[in-house]
């Protein structure tokens, strides 16, 4: 166990961290299982620079997105947009259980297609 110094400055705010310390500390636990993060890493620092409006279009389009969705299934225009909307932070997304986040072995892997990962996604109770 270490023990800071009183003194010690804070760490930096996620804000403040560069790319690589980012990836290291907010996505250190997913990206650590995957054989080769590069793909993961891509997406994931594209998620840092766009979430904020990634949360601006859920606002914007929070009435829009429910109306145009029926009760059985999407369509194609609907599920992209779910699927960008409601994408969780890269820390939240999963080792591809298919390859087990081998994809250097498995780059034709069903699940994740070579990436070794996949999205999370968290979409609100629908109304019924």
């Amino acid at each position: 166990m270490t023990v800071e110094s009183p003194t010690a400055p804070p760490p930096p705010a996620p804000a403040a961290m560069s790319d690589a310390d980012w990836l290291a500390t907010e996505c250190g636990t997913v990206r650590e299982s995957i054989q080769d993060p590069s793909s993961f890493d891509r997406d994931a620092l594209l998620w840092r620079r766009a979430c904020k409006d990634i949360a601006l279009f859920r606002l914007q389009t929070a009435k829009h997105i429910p109306a145009s969705r029926p009760k059985s299934r999407p369509g194609p225009l609907t599920r992209v947009m779910l699927n960008v909307t409601y994408v969780e932070h890269p820390a939240a997304w999963d080792v591809c259980p298919a390859c087990n986040g081998q994809n250097l072995d498995r780059p034709d892997c069903d699940g994740c297609h070579g990436d070794g990962y996949l999205l999370a996604q968290r979409e609100p109770a629908r109304k019924k």
